[in-house]
């Protein structure tokens, strides 16, 4: 695992416009990452709106959230999160908040992807029942309450 190297906003949102990026770093298992619907690019006056969802998480999720890569491919942020939940965990409580669904939806946020476990939901999909059935570790819990590891990595 590279050392973690944390990014502003601004520089995430510079480097997507200049159609670079910056490579993730840290533990996949703590991170998630946002994406902007196809061919959107934020710009810097969006800054403050990114901020709004990471002050709103941070705040009601008691989670830390640290920007550690992204950039170019629509907008790319990726966090690394620092709290008691797994990001699978952190995961399936944003997808299920209507307040979060919206302030995504203001920036053009359309997927959280969960590295570790390759896995890209639709932010405003009522049916990411897939996420449902992983456990806190990623791994896939079928409906007769067995266990088995997703195959990336577990």
């Amino acid at each position: 695992m590279r050392k973690e190297t944390e990014y502003s906003i601004e520089e995430i949102i510079k480097a997507a416009q200049q159609h670079r990026e910056f490579k993730a770093t840290g533990d996949l298992s703590k991170r998630i990452s946002f994406h902007t619907k196809s061919h959107v690019t934020l710009s810097l006056e969006d800054v403050p709106k990114v901020q709004k969802i990471i002050d709103y998480i941070e705040d009601n999720y008691k989670v830390k959230l640290k920007i550690v890569g992204g950039g170019y491919g629509c907008t790319k942020i990726n966090f690394q999160v620092d709290g008691p939940d797994s990001a699978v965990e952190l995961a399936k409580k944003l997808l299920s908040d209507p307040e979060f669904k919206k302030l995504a939806g203001d920036i053009s946020i359309d997927v959280l992807v969960l590295p570790e476990k390759l896995q890209t939901l639709k932010v405003n999909d009522e049916n990411n029942d897939d996420l449902n059935n992983l456990d806190s570790k990623g791994r896939r819990v079928s409906a007769d309450g067995s266990v088995q590891n997703t195959g990336t990595g577990m």
